[in-house]
């Protein structure tokens, strides 16, 4: 069979497995990336492809990784989502499979290296922000375990199968490249993960929680005891997330929930919010900031400042307020 029918099967029963409506399609190399479903670059629409349009990028896909780029795809979808547990390597992979996970996709993306995709529904009774940060807290917390402790979003773009991983690690003595494998494939929700997931919701809704917030900056120290969230705050850091969250999934870029938070943070202070009003809304709004921090209203008053500083200096250097975002 020609490699290239051999890639369009492989394809085919990775799309049948997963059943998503649109992929958005991803090569990298060296560390950069181009979203081949943006064709027109980023100030354009996406236009995410079908199964059948995956299939038929085949032979472009193929060309990119003989270049010496790595393929990816990201499902995308309005009634599911598709959660990877990454790095499985040894004795997590038999731990995985003892826990009672169900998933679409099992791929082997280097070797003995898996991967598994679990396809979970989607509650449509959920806000969309509150279930996203629900199904990245499921993410975090099963790699931290049993997978890459560094893997943390619902929407991640994964390796599709029959095209090489092109890390120079894994370049073999005649110069060739493993290829991505398929290792199982089962068109079904994961019950487990499912249940694991409904658990979590509850502690992800967008509920205005009270917080006490001060900061200090030049020497003067601001205090907003026992301050709220506004629905306007609420909502503005809701956006803000999205997009900074929906950049680094398009880059493919490795999700770092600081980096995120301070970019939020500038976002809202271009948005007239003051450093107090930013420093609550990262310290309430924030995906597990207890879990990922000791002193979680330290690190965002921190936070605040640090994008306050880095404004203000951007602001002297262009010696003017408007500057490009």
């Amino acid at each position: 069979m020609r490699a290239a029918d051999v890639q369009r099967k492989l394809i085919r029963q990775v799309t049948n497995a997963l059943d998503a409506p649109a992929y958005r399609v991803t090569v990298m190399n060296d560390g950069r990336g181009i979203n081949l479903t943006r064709p027109g670059g980023k100030e354009t629409p996406e236009q995410p492809v079908d199964a059948q349009g995956l299939e038929q990028l085949s032979p472009t896909l193929a060309r990119f990784n003989a270049q010496g780029w790595n393929v990816y795809i990201t499902p995308l979808s309005d009634t599911h989502h598709f959660l990877v547990v990454d790095d499985l390597r040894g004795e997590n992979q038999d731990r995985f499979a003892g826990l009672g996970y169900r998933p679409a996709l099992v791929q082997e993306t280097s070797p003995g290296n898996q991967q598994a995709v679990l396809r979970v529904p989607v509650d449509p009774a959920n806000a969309a922000a509150d279930e996203r940060s629900a199904a990245n807290a499921w993410v975090r917390g099963v790699n931290r375990q049993i997978g890459d402790p560094e893997f943390s979003g619902a929407v991640h773009p994964f390796r599709l199968a029959g095209f090489t991983n092109r890390k120079d690690a894994y370049q073999q003595d005649n110069g060739h490249f493993p290829f991505v494998r398929v290792l199982s494939v089962a068109d079904q929700d994961c019950e487990r993960a499912s249940a694991e997931l409904h658990e979590l919701r509850p502690q992800h809704q967008g509920v205005q929680r009270t917080v006490r917030v001060s900061a200090a900056r030049d020497g003067e120290v601001i205090d907003l005891p026992t301050a709220t969230v506004s629905p306007e705050l609420l909502e503005a850091h809701r956006r803000h997330r999205q997009q900074v969250e929906d950049h680094v999934e398009r880059k493919g870029w490795v999700r770092d929930e600081s980096k995120i938070d301070f970019h939020v943070a500038h976002a809202l202070l271009r948005d007239g919010y003051d450093v107090p009003e930013v420093a609550q809304a990262i310290r309430t709004l924030s995906p597990d900031l207890d879990q990922r921090h000791r002193d979680a209203q330290t690190y965002a008053e921190r936070t605040a400042l640090a994008a306050a500083d880095h404004e203000a200096r951007l602001r002297a250097r262009s010696q003017g307020p408007d500057i490009d975002r």
